[in-house]
């Protein structure tokens, strides 16, 4: 989820957004599930959700402090049968659908759920579809109205944008891809997040340990994608899975697979 802004905070002339200065300020261990991969939000930053492969499912936390880890009142987890391999995770605006990527089927998964923004409300219709040709299915986001959506994988190290003719509907996806982007700062592309213009785009990537900032002309079009910079987080764990925003874009989300934990860090 963590799609948002591009401005500066008033306050200090703080640039949001941006990578090229961030400081770990605390750190969340995911002991629900031992192999976490993508990290989402709810809107207002008072639950926190993590795809993991070990009890290969989706879980929840409460924040008594908005977008805060360290603040997590209760937990749960809710299982994915439709795939033993969830990895990228996201919800649409409202909350009332949620969306996991697929490795072993490689299939992008679309849950209804009733009560929004809680996943032990999912409903499954049989809606998915298959990204085919495009070898380990990791991450998946979506346009701020739902009329595109963006795919991340890792072995031909690339994000693929495909147009829904129905916004948040996976099953109204173009047949054809609209556009694609290779990242060649990386071969092993693990998710991806915009801020909220779609000016800018987020990768993270696992051969260098690296998140790299992207600059899209075009907002949400990702054949406009011209490298910007790169921050290293190899000193905090050197197998990030996961990537996501808080609103106003002062704080960076990292999912860390070898440490099993979720890193939080500042805007400087």
């Amino acid at each position: 989820m963590g799609n948002h802004g591009n401005s500066f905070i008033s306050f200090g002339g703080i640039k949001t957004f941006d990578i090229t200065n961030i400081k770990l300020v605390d750190q969340f261990p995911i002991v629900i599930d031992i192999d976490g991969q993508g990290i989402a939000f709810n809107n207002d930053g008072s639950k926190m959700y993590a795809a993991g492969i070990s009890n290969a499912g989706v879980s929840q936390f409460d924040l008594s402090t908005p977008f805060s880890v360290s603040t997590v009142t209760s937990s749960g987890i809710v299982g994915i049968s439709e795939d033993s391999t969830p990895e990228g995770m996201a919800f649409n605006n409202d909350g009332s659908k949620m969306f996991v990527a697929g490795r072993s089927n490689k299939r992008v998964y679309e849950y209804d759920l009733s009560v929004p923004f809680s996943v032990g409300t999912r409903v499954f219709f049989a809606r998915s579809i298959v990204i085919p040709n495009f070898g380990n299915l990791w991450g998946v986001q979506f346009n701020n109205d739902g009329s595109k959506m963006f795919v991340a994988g890792s072995a031909t190290s690339r994000i693929v944008e495909f147009d829904l003719v129905i916004p948040f509907d996976v099953l109204s996806a173009s047949a054809l891809l609209s556009q694609e982007f290779v990242v060649s700062q990386d071969i092993s592309v693990r998710d991806l997040v915009f801020n909220d213009t779609g000016s800018k785009m987020f990768v993270i990537g696992i051969s260098n340990d690296r998140i790299y900032q992207y600059t899209l002309t075009t907002p949400f079009d990702i054949g406009t994608a011209s490298f910007s910079t790169q921050s290293d987080i190899l000193f905090d764990d050197n197998s990030g899975q996961g990537i996501a925003w808080n609103n106003d874009g002062s704080k960076l989300y990292i999912m860390g697979r070898q440490n099993n934990t979720i890193f939080e860090y500042d805007v400087c």
